[in-house]
């Protein structure tokens, strides 16, 4: 178990990392356009958006098409993940630590920034092992699967 302090700032920390090495991924807006890139499903109780780590993160739909179709795998992240992410990277540290979102919700972004690092390493840090050798927390569940 990781303490809920420790762990929004491992998750702002490593997303910062990214944002110094310049592989920070987009979070709120498309990563090869600038604009606005909603969610598919968002009406789902847990709206999701395209995104793929080989292209920069977020993507609008015809962004998400294109690089599908080049080849690079594109999936799709929980936007709140995504905007928690946003507002641990922009904001506050000390805001962000105390409490700035669930518990649940920072160890999911504390996920997802693990990930993304682990994508653009190219390897898994001896650190992420432990964290990441549990199931992807921002997967679609099997019960939210659409037929």
């Amino acid at each position: 178990g990781y303490d809920d302090g420790a762990t929004a700032v491992l998750a702002a920390f490593e997303l910062r990392l990214l944002e110094a090495l310049g592989l920070a991924p987009a979070l709120e807006v498309c990563a090869a356009c600038g604009e606005p890139a909603p969610p598919v499903d968002a009406g789902a109780p847990e709206p999701r958006v395209p995104f793929s780590a080989a292209a920069g993160g977020r993507l609008c739909g015809l962004h998400a098409n294109e690089a599908h179709a080049s080849g690079m795998r594109v999936g799709t992240l929980p936007e709140a993940v995504l905007s928690a992410a946003a507002r641990a990277l922009r904001g506050p540290l000390d805001e962000w630590a105390a409490g700035g979102a669930p518990p649940e919700l920072t160890l999911r972004v504390l996920d997802f920034a693990g990930r993304f690092l682990d994508h653009h390493l190219e390897t898994r840090p001896k650190s992420h092992r432990q964290l990441l050798s549990a199931p992807d927390r921002n997967r679609r569940s099997a019960r939210a699967r659409r037929p």
